[in-house]
């Protein structure tokens, strides 16, 4: 198994597809002030609400990019302590 990460700026429609389509697994960084919905039924939201408080952690299935080309995918979000 091959993952590819990246930085939120790097991010780009074809750049995802040619990723999946090497068969590779996506592991892109998106900005904490970026907005998620909970799959399937969640309001839009900063990924930071998420996760409130130093220490906590979670995971689940978000779809990504409002604005954008929208994706649906695994997320994991934690908070670090500064």
């Amino acid at each position: 198994m091959t993952v590819e990460g990246a930085e939120c700026g790097l991010y780009a429609p074809w750049l995802y597809q040619v990723i999946v389509e090497a068969g590779w697994h996506p592991f892109l960084r998106i900005n904490q002030q970026g907005l998620v919905k909970i799959f399937p039924h969640g309001q839009w939201q900063p990924l930071d609400a998420l996760v409130s408080a130093p220490g906590q952690s979670w995971s689940g299935q978000v779809v990504c990019f409002k604005t954008r080309p929208q994706i649906r995918r695994l997320a994991m979000a934690k908070h670090s302590p500064a």
